[in-house]
This record gives C-alpha cells, structure tokens and sequence, in this order.
C-alpha cells in the first residue's frame, strides 16, 4: 500500500507496535499497581535480542525468509490462542 518492501513495513510496524501499544498497556498496569519489576530486565534484553536477530536475518536471509518466519509465528500464536480458549 506505501510501496515498502516487506522487511521495511514489518520493521515500522513492530517499533510503532513497540512503542504505542506496549507503551499504553505499561502505563496502564503503572496505574493499576501491578507491575512485576523483576521480569522488566528479562523483557528488556529478550526485546533487544530478538530485534538484533530479526534484523540480522533480514539482511542475511532477506525479506522472504523473514515473511515465512513471520507466518509460521503469527499462526502458531493464533492456534495456541483458539486452543487457549477452548481449556
């Protein structure tokens, strides 16, 4: 639709998701009190691994490879979550 490729809009879309919805959902549990500290470091570094690794395959493997990852991840979480659901 903006004429990006595939790596490009993925890499927009997980900072903008990054920075606005996970923004708003911390400062909403800051507001409600329920902010477990201990698991902040471990969020962190698991965040800055996986953008490391996302952007390093995407320059290695190229965007197709990042698309079938992308795929396989987006469906696996959807069938854990009907699953879920469904306990």
């Amino acid at each position: 639709i903006f004429n990006l490729n595939f790596s490009v809009a993925v890499a927009y879309t997980l900072i903008f998701v990054g920075i606005f919805w996970n923004g708003i959902g911390a400062f909403s549990l800051g507001l409600s009190g329920n902010i477990i500290w201990n698991y902040i470091p471990v969020l962190i570094f698991g965040s800055l691994l996986g953008g490391y690794f996302g952007a390093y395959f995407s320059i290695i493997k190229g965007s197709m490879f990042i698309k079938t990852v992308f795929e396989i991840v987006s469906f696996s979480v959807g069938i854990s979550l009907i699953l879920k659901a469904f306990q």
